[in-house]
């Protein structure tokens, strides 16, 4: 049985993963998954949220574990569970990018979506905040691009949870290093019909990171919800 901890994306909470916390929990997995500064129930203010602090929660996290975590990043998450590799490797079992980001080398994440991403439903669909530190999502682009199979259930649940994300850590570049970040072993999940990443650029990202370890899920961007189950059973079998 893994340790799992599990890293949410942009806009959203530790919240989003509680379907699959059950999932993974009733195979006997040990996992958590925390809200991140300034989501969820945390209340860092927009100023306050950076992917360093992001760093530092999920290392603070990686604390209750009795040792190396499976850290499971989403979509920007991706570029958390990287920082925390280069950072602090001894706490890391395994990388498992979610239809997630892969970053490169001083490459900020706000770049890499420009280049290979751009039929994203995301696209033009951001609105700054008043204060120009956070992005929202356009309403009309959020079932698109999140959750158009998912319950309507679950998108009132969503819905009513997303905060607005801070820009800072969506232009942060990361420093990698191939002794640290690059020596931890990693995996993706591929979901063939997410319309916020879609899969050619998911393929693109986790080719040129040479991760050749991957599993396929016929979902959209958001299989904790649409596809817990089936969404365990991915995890499960890329588990180094």
């Amino acid at each position: 049985m893994a340790d799992v901890l599990l890293v949410h994306g942009a806009w959203h909470g530790g919240w989003c993963w509680q379907k699959l916390v059950d999932e993974l929990g009733d195979r006997g997995h040990t996992v958590r998954a925390p809200d991140m500064p300034g989501h969820g129930d945390d209340q860092t203010p927009l100023d306050g949220v950076t992917l360093a602090g992001y760093t530092d929660r999920i290392i603070d996290t990686c604390k209750h574990f009795d040792g190396p975590v499976r850290l499971v990043g989403h979509s920007m998450g991706g570029m958390l569970i990287s920082a925390v590799a280069e950072a602090a490797p001894d706490r890391v079992a395994q990388l498992i990018y979610l239809c997630a980001f892969v970053p490169v080398h001083n490459e900020p994440m706000m770049a890499a979506n420009a280049e290979l991403n751009r039929a994203s439903a995301l696209n033009g669909m951001l609105q700054p905040t008043s204060d120009g530190l956070g992005m929202l999502v356009a309403d009309e682009a959020i079932i698109p691009a999140f959750y158009h199979d998912c319950s309507a259930e679950d998108v009132a649940f969503a819905k009513s949870r997303l905060v607005a994300q801070a820009v800072e850590p969506l232009n942060a570049a990361l420093e990698l290093t191939a002794e640290r970040f690059g020596a931890v072993p990693k995996a993706f999940i591929e979901c063939i019909e997410d319309q916020a990443i879609h899969i050619a650029s998911q393929r693109a990202l986790y080719r040129r990171a040479g991760i050749d370890n991957i599993a396929t899920l016929d979902t959209g961007h958001s299989p904790f919800f649409s596809a817990p189950q089936q969404l365990a059973e991915a995890i499960e079998a890329v588990l180094n």
